[in-house]
């Protein structure tokens, strides 16, 4: 004769089915967690050295800033040095143009007794020490600009 079972013993042969499904989840939880554990230890290294390669890769883009900056400021500071040297240049050719043009026009003719007319002379000592002062405010100009850019650095 065929058992019958009552909608009770139903009830509680699925309610033992289910705990034990939730036994069996429960007793393999330990080894689940050890799992999730290995998993985050890995991606903790794995975020470490992409830290570490990030770090680096900064430090390297920085020191190659760095090194193009000082090369860039170098070369401005070098032009700048050559910029000012020529306007000193320029500057001490006008003196000596306007000087020499001013010593010709003092220069007055003076009659000799022969009647010959002669120029005074003086303008040529004048002009050389004035030649010699412009060199040495050229000199004084490169030394004083190479002192400045040097201190820059």
């Amino acid at each position: 004769m065929a058992e019958r079972y009552t909608t009770r013993e139903a009830l509680i042969a699925e309610v033992l089915g289910e705990l034990d499904d939730l036994l069996t989840r429960v007793e393999r939880l330990p080894d689940t967690m050890t799992e999730a554990e290995t998993r985050l230890v890995r991606s903790v290294h794995i975020l470490e050295d992409a830290g570490d390669k990030y770090r680096l890769a900064i430090t390297a883009f920085t020191e190659e800033a760095k090194v193009s900056l000082t090369e860039y400021l170098q070369h401005k500071a070098a032009q700048t040095l050559a910029d000012a040297v020529e306007e000193h240049r320029v500057a001490i050719q006008h003196a000596v143009s306007v000087a020499r043009r001013s010593e010709t026009m003092q220069q007055e003719p003076q009659p000799s007794p022969c009647g010959h007319v002669t120029v005074v002379s003086h303008g040529s000592r004048r002009l050389s020490r004035l030649f010699a002062h412009s060199v040495t405010a050229v000199l004084a100009s490169l030394v004083t600009a190479a002192v400045v850019l040097l201190n820059r650095h």
